[in-house]
């Protein structure tokens, strides 16, 4: 059956696995192949020219041994090596959920004081004021965010005389 299989040679014709020693013993009765390779005790050097491996590792006569080669098993545990980076992940990822959720109350804040911003000319209507007064107050409130968040905290039965005042000179709004 190996005969049928490919066979890999060397640019000068030799083949890379003598037919004694194939690579894999596909001729197990288990179905399950395992290997005959020659113990690295035994192997030629690299440097070694291929006739000298040829001659020291290759003996039609000797047996060959069937070596399973198994699994490296998994580490049950974190070696002292791998515990700095873990230690240093969970910092990672600790401080990039506390910027997610600084960006998150951010934007959350930008979008709860565009829709008090436009809501300032709707609350100014409620007030008695000329109209021309409503728009120069809608346009100094929502000027700054400071001014939206005082017009707001203000409570509803002293919003006349705040807005009295800001249109006499007596309080001085924030411009951006």
């Amino acid at each position: 059956m190996f005969n049928e299989c490919y066979t890999p040679t060397f640019a000068n014709g030799e083949t890379v696995f003598p037919r004694e020693t194939p690579f894999v013993d596909i001729s197990t009765s288990s179905g399950t192949p395992t290997s005959n390779a020659i113990p690295a005790a035994t192997r030629a050097n690299a440097n070694t020219p291929r006739s000298n491996a040829n001659s020291q590792t290759s003996n039609a006569n000797a047996p060959t041994t069937n070596v399973v080669q198994g699994r490296p098993k998994k580490k049950a545990k974190v070696d002292g090596n791998e515990a700095p980076i873990s230690v240093a992940m969970e910092n990672l990822l600790a401080q990039s959920n506390t910027a997610f959720n600084k960006i998150a109350d951010a934007v959350g804040y930008e979008d709860r004081l565009s829709a008090k911003r436009e809501k300032v000319f709707t609350e100014l209507m409620k007030l008695d004021l000329e109209m021309i007064d409503r728009f120069a107050l809608n346009t100094m409130i929502v000027s700054a965010e400071e001014n939206v968040d005082t017009f707001y905290g203000i409570p509803e039965n002293y919003k006349q005389a705040w807005v009295e005042a800001v249109l006499s000179g007596q309080i001085k709004l924030k411009t951006t």
